[in-house]
C-alpha cells in the first residue's frame, strides 16, 4: 500500500500511476483503466463516507512511515553551515544553476541565490567580526519582466542589524556590511515586500563573514541543510477516503465535514468532461470548502481544485496543513509502482517534461513549484 501526500490544493490525478511501469503512456486507455477511474471517483468523491475521529488524534508523516511510532524531533545542527528554514525552491550556492549570480551589469561567482520568502540561518566556525554582501534582485530572463520586489534583512542576536528598502530589478545593487560583535550565528531573510513571491529571485552576492581572528568564510562554501524537508509535517489521522484533508481550528476535516452542511452538483461540460462540485459549509464560522472536480470520459484522469472562502462576518479559526491529495493506492505485487508527473511551474523550459518516478517503500519525493511545495511520501 502506498500513501501519497501532496501539499497542494489543486492538481490532476492520472490513474495509470499504480499500474506497471511503461515507457510512455498508451495513446488509448484500456477499459480496465477507465473502470478503475470511475470506481475511484465514486469512492473518493461522489459516494465518500466519513467516520468522525477523536478530534485530538493527529500524527506526523515521519510517524506514519514508522507504523505509528513517535515522530523524531527536528534536530538543530550546531556545526558550521547554512540551515534553510524557508525558501521557495532550493537555496543555491555560488551561482544559479550553470550561470553566475548577476546584479545589474555585474556577475558574481560567489554567494547565495534565494527566492522569497527565504530564511537561512548561518552558523560560523568561530566568533564573527563582520558580515558583508551585495544584495539585489537577480538579473535574468524571468526578473527582466520587472515585477519582482523584495526586502533583505540580517538579524544578529535576535535584533535586526540591517533591513533594505524595497528592491526591484531596476534598483541598484546595495552593498551590505553588518557588525557581528562576536556572534557565531546570524539569520539572512528575504521578504516578498507584501505583493507575493513572483519573480522574487534574489542574490546575496559575494556573501562572506570575517571572523574575529581575521579568517574569511565564504557563505557559498559552507555545507547546506534544508530543514524544510527534515521537519515532519503534522497531518490529521485519516478516517475517510476523501482526497482533500486539512486541519481547521486544531481539528481534522474528516471529523468536521460530516457535521457541516453539504451539497453536491454534477453537470456535463462537453462530450469529454463532466464537472462535479462538492461544497461543505461550517454553520458556526461560515467557512465554505468547495471542491470542483472535472472527470474526463476519454482518459482515466480527474483533476480538481479546492478553495476556501470565509462567508462569515469574523475571522475564522486557523486553517492549516491543507493536503490536496492524501490517498492510499494499492500497487501490484508483481511490479513497481510508478508516479507519472512533471516538475511543476519552475519557470523553466522543461517544467512540463513528463517524468516517471518509482515509488518503493519509504521513498519520499519533493517538488517545489512556484507558490508551494509538493511532497510524495510512501510507506
Amino acid at each position: 500500500m502506498r500513501r501519497l501526500l501532496a501539499v497542494v490544493a489543486a492538481l490532476g490525478f492520472v490513474f495509470v500511476m499504480a499500474a506497471q511501469a511503461a515507457p510512455v503512456l498508451p495513446p488509448q486507455p484500456t477499459q480496465a483503466e477507465m473502470r478503475t477511474k470511475r470506481q475511484w471517483v465514486d469512492r473518493h468523491l461522489l459516494e465518500c463516507r466519513f467516520a468522525p475521529a477523536d478530534a485530538s488524534e493527529t500524527r506526523s508523516a515521519t510517524a506514519d512511515l514508522r507504523r505509528g511510532g513517535p515522530a523524531a524531533p527536528a534536530v538543530t545542527p550546531s556545526a558550521p553551515g547554512l540551515t534553510v528554514l524557508a525558501n521557495n525552491d532550493p537555496v543555491i550556492r555560488n551561482g544559479k544553476g550553470e550561470r553566475s549570480l548577476r546584479l545589474n551589469d555585474t556577475s558574481y561567482k560567489r554567494g547565495l541565490y534565494c527566492h522569497a520568502v527565504s530564511k537561512v540561518v548561518v552558523r560560523l566556525p568561530g566568533p564573527g567580526k563582520t558580515f558583508s554582501a551585495v544584495v539585489g534582485l537577480d538579473h535574468n530572463d524571468d526578473t527582466a519582466r520587472g515585477r519582482g520586489s523584495v526586502v533583505f534583512s540580517v538579524t544578529v542576536a535576535d535584533k535586526v542589524a540591517f533591513r533594505s528598502d524595497v528592491m526591484r530589478v531596476d534598483t541598484p545593487a546595495r552593498p551590505v556590511t553588518v557588525d557581528l560583535s562576536g556572534a557565531d550565528t546570524f539569520v539572512l531573510e528575504v521578504g516578498d515586500a507584501g505583493d507575493g513571491i513572483r519573480w522574487d529571485q534574489s542574490d546575496w552576492a559575494d556573501a562572506k563573514a570575517t571572523l574575529a581572528d581575521g579568517t574569511e568564510v565564504w557563505l557559498g562554501d559552507l555545507p547546506l541543510t534544508d530543514q524544510r524537508a527534515e521537519a515532519p509535517a503534522i497531518l490529521p489521522l485519516r478516517t475517510s477516503d476523501l482526497p482533500l484533508v486539512f486541519v481547521y481550528g486544531g481539528r481534522s476535516s474528516d471529523d468536521l465535514l460530516p457535521r457541516w452542511s453539504h451539497k453536491a452538483e454534477t453537470r456535463r461540460l462537453d462530450e469529454a468532461r463532466t464537472q462535479h462540485t462538492l461544497t461543505w459549509t461550517d454553520p458556526d464560522t461560515g467557512l465554505e470548502v468547495r471542491c470542483v472536480a472535472v472527470e474526463y470520459a476519454d482518459f482515466p484522469a480527474i483533476e480538481w481544485t479546492a478553495t476556501f472562502t470565509n462567508t462569515g462576518r469574523q475571522d475564522t479559526p486557523i486553517l492549516e496543513n491543507v493536503q490536496g491529495l492524501d490517498v492510499q493506492i494499492a500497487c501490484p505485487p508483481q511490479g513497481p509502482c510508478v508516479l507519472h508527473h512533471w516538475r511543476g511551474d519552475t519557470c523553466a523550459p522543461d517544467l512540463y517534461q513528463p517524468l516517471e518516478t518509482p515509488l518503493g517503500p519509504g521513498v519520499q519525493c519533493r517538488f517545489a513549484p512556484a507558490g508551494g511545495p509538493f511532497r510524495i511520501t510512501t510507506s
